[in-house]
């Protein structure tokens, strides 16, 4: 006597159930924020959770207002020390590392690689200018030489 019937077709998932069975358990802290009517969607990756763990962080995920009619939001900030702190993501910020060649071309997220590592660069400067110290760090250089990370000098500093 057979107990189970064997299935021979082969269902799609929904999308509840990839959701459900293919992805990761844990996922990073991510929520939406709401500014001046705005959403701004921001989240937090597990590398910087770990980054700004060993550093000793309290206050994650701050707002800016000002640069250049957008809004900032940092990984982490003491306000005491007036020093901000940034796990700059590889694909996001546009690492030489991540894109070797091909810079001009237009990434997934519709900009070049150059063009989004000078905007942050713009962003730092702008940081800069209101007396604020940075601390950043590649994710690369975290994960692989256990780097904690350096500051920002001001205008013409590379960010490697």
């Amino acid at each position: 006597m057979k107990l189970f019937k064997s299935r021979t077709t082969k269902r799609k998932l929904t999308r509840v159930a990839k959701r459900k069975f293919c992805l990761p358990k844990k996922r990073p802290a991510v929520g939406m924020l709401q500014i001046h009517g705005k959403t701004y969607r921001v989240g937090t990756s597990k590398i910087e959770q770990q980054w700004l763990d060993l550093l000793q962080v309290k206050d994650r995920q701050k707002v800016i207002y000002g640069f250049n009619g957008k809004v900032l939001v940092v990984d982490g900030i003491d306000t005491k020390n007036r020093v901000i702190y940034e796990m700059l993501g590889g694909h996001v910020h546009g690492s030489h590392k991540v894109y070797k060649t091909n810079r001009d071309q237009k990434t997934w997220l519709g900009k070049t690689p150059n063009e989004m590592y000078y905007e942050t660069v713009a962003r730092f400067n702008f940081l800069r200018q209101l007396n604020w110290k940075i601390l950043f760090v590649w994710d690369y250089d975290f994960k692989v030489k256990k780097s904690f990370g350096r500051f920002y000098k001001g205008p013409g500093d590379s960010l490697y």
